[in-house]
Protein backbone atom coordinates (compact mmCIF):
# COMPACT_ATOMS: atom_id res chain seq x y z
CA UNK A 1 0.00 0.00 0.00
CA UNK A 2 1.54 2.85 -0.69
CA UNK A 3 0.44 5.00 2.41
CA UNK A 4 2.93 7.83 1.55
CA UNK A 5 0.90 8.53 -1.42
CA UNK A 6 -2.36 8.64 0.23
CA UNK A 7 -1.12 11.10 2.76
CA UNK A 8 -0.24 13.58 0.07
CA UNK A 9 -3.93 13.11 -1.78
CA UNK A 10 -5.93 12.60 0.92
CA UNK A 11 -7.18 16.20 1.34
CA UNK A 12 -7.62 16.51 -2.47
CA UNK A 13 -10.79 15.22 -2.92
CA UNK A 14 -12.56 18.09 -3.81
CA UNK A 15 -9.85 19.69 -5.69
CA UNK A 16 -9.88 19.78 -9.71
CA UNK A 17 -7.04 20.87 -11.59
CA UNK A 18 -4.88 19.69 -15.13
CA UNK A 19 -1.69 20.06 -16.07
CA UNK A 20 0.05 19.50 -19.29
CA UNK A 21 2.10 16.26 -19.83
CA UNK A 22 5.73 16.69 -19.05
CA UNK A 23 8.53 15.10 -22.12
CA UNK A 24 10.18 12.91 -21.72
CA UNK A 25 14.42 12.80 -21.65
CA UNK A 26 16.26 11.55 -24.01
CA UNK A 27 19.99 10.41 -23.74
CA UNK A 28 21.34 12.63 -26.44
CA UNK A 29 24.40 14.68 -26.90
CA UNK A 30 23.79 17.62 -29.32
CA UNK A 31 21.80 16.31 -32.32
CA UNK A 32 23.47 12.59 -31.94
CA UNK A 33 22.71 9.82 -29.47
CA UNK A 34 25.98 8.41 -28.01
CA UNK A 35 27.34 5.82 -25.92
CA UNK A 36 24.62 3.56 -25.26
CA UNK A 37 25.58 0.21 -24.71
CA UNK A 38 23.17 -2.99 -26.31
CA UNK A 39 23.79 -4.88 -22.53
CA UNK A 40 24.01 -3.17 -19.06
CA UNK A 41 27.51 -3.86 -17.34
CA UNK A 42 28.00 -6.87 -15.25
CA UNK A 43 28.51 -4.06 -12.43
CA UNK A 44 25.59 -2.21 -13.00
CA UNK A 45 23.77 -5.26 -12.95
CA UNK A 46 24.95 -6.31 -9.38
CA UNK A 47 24.97 -2.93 -7.86
CA UNK A 48 20.73 -2.44 -8.97
CA UNK A 49 20.66 -5.62 -7.37
CA UNK A 50 22.28 -4.89 -4.71
CA UNK A 51 19.96 -1.89 -4.46
CA UNK A 52 16.99 -3.44 -4.39
CA UNK A 53 17.94 -5.82 -1.61
CA UNK A 54 18.59 -2.33 0.30
CA UNK A 55 15.22 -1.39 -1.03
CA UNK A 56 13.11 -4.18 0.49
CA UNK A 57 15.24 -3.74 3.77
CA UNK A 58 13.61 0.19 4.07
CA UNK A 59 17.19 1.08 4.00
CA UNK A 60 16.48 4.25 1.01
CA UNK A 61 19.57 5.95 1.83
CA UNK A 62 21.67 2.70 1.29
CA UNK A 63 19.42 1.82 -2.01
CA UNK A 64 19.73 5.34 -3.61
CA UNK A 65 23.43 4.86 -2.87
CA UNK A 66 23.87 1.76 -4.84
CA UNK A 67 21.22 2.47 -7.74
CA UNK A 68 23.48 5.87 -8.25
CA UNK A 69 26.53 3.87 -8.47
CA UNK A 70 25.16 1.52 -10.68
CA UNK A 71 24.32 4.63 -13.15
CA UNK A 72 27.82 5.67 -12.54
CA UNK A 73 29.12 2.19 -14.21
CA UNK A 74 26.29 2.34 -16.69
CA UNK A 75 24.73 5.16 -17.40
CA UNK A 76 21.30 4.55 -19.67
CA UNK A 77 20.55 0.87 -17.21
CA UNK A 78 16.84 1.58 -17.24
CA UNK A 79 16.23 -0.26 -13.94
CA UNK A 80 19.00 1.80 -11.62
CA UNK A 81 16.91 4.82 -13.10
CA UNK A 82 14.07 2.91 -11.69
CA UNK A 83 15.16 2.05 -8.44
CA UNK A 84 16.07 5.71 -7.71
CA UNK A 85 12.48 6.09 -8.92
CA UNK A 86 11.05 3.90 -6.36
CA UNK A 87 13.10 4.80 -3.72
CA UNK A 88 12.88 8.78 -4.03
CA UNK A 89 9.15 7.99 -4.11
CA UNK A 90 9.43 6.10 -0.94
CA UNK A 91 11.59 8.88 0.60
CA UNK A 92 7.99 11.31 -0.25
CA UNK A 93 10.75 13.19 -2.73
CA UNK A 94 7.92 13.02 -5.41
CA UNK A 95 9.72 15.57 -8.05
CA UNK A 96 12.54 13.67 -8.05
CA UNK A 97 11.09 10.61 -7.99
CA UNK A 98 9.02 12.01 -11.25
CA UNK A 99 12.21 12.65 -13.09
CA UNK A 100 14.14 9.10 -12.56
CA UNK A 101 10.77 7.13 -13.57
CA UNK A 102 10.29 9.62 -16.59
CA UNK A 103 14.70 8.59 -17.54
CA UNK A 104 14.02 5.13 -16.50
CA UNK A 105 11.00 4.96 -19.11
CA UNK A 106 12.83 6.95 -22.02
CA UNK A 107 15.36 4.44 -21.63
CA UNK A 108 13.29 1.30 -21.80
CA UNK A 109 9.63 2.23 -22.95
CA UNK A 110 8.61 -1.37 -21.77
CA UNK A 111 9.96 -0.98 -17.96
CA UNK A 112 6.33 -1.52 -16.88
CA UNK A 113 7.35 -1.35 -13.52
CA UNK A 114 8.70 2.93 -14.37
CA UNK A 115 5.44 3.21 -15.72
CA UNK A 116 3.60 1.89 -12.22
CA UNK A 117 5.63 4.29 -10.21
CA UNK A 118 5.31 7.36 -12.56
CA UNK A 119 1.49 6.66 -12.05
CA UNK A 120 1.76 7.04 -8.20
CA UNK A 121 3.79 10.14 -8.26
CA UNK A 122 1.37 11.64 -10.78
CA UNK A 123 -1.48 11.32 -8.62
CA UNK A 124 0.40 13.19 -5.96
CA UNK A 125 1.99 16.30 -7.85
CA UNK A 126 -1.45 16.48 -8.86
CA UNK A 127 -0.83 16.00 -12.76
CA UNK A 128 -3.77 13.69 -13.25
CA UNK A 129 -3.73 13.30 -17.12
CA UNK A 130 -0.03 11.91 -16.60
CA UNK A 131 -1.49 9.65 -13.64
CA UNK A 132 -4.12 8.47 -15.89
CA UNK A 133 -2.25 7.46 -19.19
CA UNK A 134 0.23 5.69 -17.16
CA UNK A 135 -2.10 3.62 -15.64
CA UNK A 136 -3.80 3.03 -19.47
CA UNK A 137 -0.42 2.01 -20.81
CA UNK A 138 -0.10 -0.84 -18.57
CA UNK A 139 -3.42 -1.35 -19.28
CA UNK A 140 -2.52 -1.40 -23.03
CA UNK A 141 0.28 -3.64 -22.33
CA UNK A 142 -2.66 -6.54 -21.94
CA UNK A 143 -1.16 -7.54 -18.47
CA UNK A 144 -4.18 -9.23 -16.50
CA UNK A 145 -2.46 -9.31 -13.69
CA UNK A 146 0.56 -6.74 -12.00
CA UNK A 147 2.45 -7.10 -8.84
CA UNK A 148 5.23 -5.08 -8.01
CA UNK A 149 8.39 -6.69 -8.66
CA UNK A 150 9.76 -5.61 -5.10
CA UNK A 151 6.45 -5.13 -3.40
CA UNK A 152 3.74 -7.47 -3.60
CA UNK A 153 1.79 -5.41 -1.76
CA UNK A 154 1.52 -3.04 -5.45
CA UNK A 155 -0.58 -4.35 -7.23
CA UNK A 156 -2.74 -3.23 -10.14
CA UNK A 157 -5.57 -2.79 -8.04
CA UNK A 158 -3.70 -0.17 -6.37
CA UNK A 159 -3.07 1.52 -10.20
CA UNK A 160 -6.46 1.18 -11.61
CA UNK A 161 -7.85 3.04 -8.05
CA UNK A 162 -5.29 5.88 -8.62
CA UNK A 163 -6.61 6.08 -12.57
CA UNK A 164 -10.25 6.01 -10.54
CA UNK A 165 -9.12 9.31 -8.31
CA UNK A 166 -7.50 11.05 -10.88
CA UNK A 167 -10.62 10.52 -13.01
CA UNK A 168 -12.32 12.07 -10.29
CA UNK A 169 -10.01 14.59 -9.31
CA UNK A 170 -10.90 16.20 -12.85
CA UNK A 171 -14.40 15.82 -12.76
CA UNK A 172 -15.32 12.64 -14.80
CA UNK A 173 -17.39 10.78 -12.46
CA UNK A 174 -18.98 8.44 -14.68
CA UNK A 175 -15.47 6.97 -15.82
CA UNK A 176 -14.02 7.01 -12.33
CA UNK A 177 -17.08 5.26 -11.06
CA UNK A 178 -16.50 2.81 -14.16
CA UNK A 179 -13.01 1.74 -12.49
CA UNK A 180 -14.59 1.32 -9.14
CA UNK A 181 -17.38 -0.61 -10.25
CA UNK A 182 -14.22 -3.14 -11.89
CA UNK A 183 -12.85 -2.72 -8.35
CA UNK A 184 -15.95 -3.28 -5.80
CA UNK A 185 -18.54 -4.38 -7.95
CA UNK A 186 -20.58 -4.54 -4.93
CA UNK A 187 -20.75 -0.61 -4.38
CA UNK A 188 -23.78 1.19 -3.91
CA UNK A 189 -23.05 3.94 -5.99
CA UNK A 190 -26.45 6.14 -7.48
CA UNK A 191 -25.54 8.42 -9.90
CA UNK A 192 -29.02 9.97 -9.37
CA UNK A 193 -28.54 10.56 -5.93
CA UNK A 194 -27.96 13.99 -4.45
CA UNK A 195 -25.05 13.04 -2.42
CA UNK A 196 -23.49 11.12 -5.17
CA UNK A 197 -20.27 12.56 -5.51
CA UNK A 198 -19.48 12.67 -1.87
CA UNK A 199 -20.58 8.88 -2.23
CA UNK A 200 -17.99 8.38 -4.66
CA UNK A 201 -15.37 10.42 -3.20
CA UNK A 202 -16.25 8.22 0.07
CA UNK A 203 -15.70 4.93 -1.87
CA UNK A 204 -12.33 5.73 -3.47
CA UNK A 205 -11.10 6.38 -0.07
CA UNK A 206 -12.83 3.57 1.56
CA UNK A 207 -10.67 1.66 -0.92
CA UNK A 208 -7.66 3.04 -0.31
CA UNK A 209 -7.96 1.96 3.06
CA UNK A 210 -8.10 -1.84 2.58
CA UNK A 211 -6.32 -2.48 -0.99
Amino acid sequence: MMRSIITLVAGALCVLAVLSPGCKPTVEQGDTIVNIPTQPTEEAVTLTSAGWVAFGQKNYTGAAALFRQAIGKNDIYADAYNGLGWTYLKLDSTTLALEYFDIAIGVNPSLIDGYAGHAFVALALGRYREAIGAVQHIQDAGLTFYVFRHDPTISINDLLLVKAQSLFLLGEYGSAQDVIDKLDPSNRLDPTSPGYIEALAGEIEALWAIL
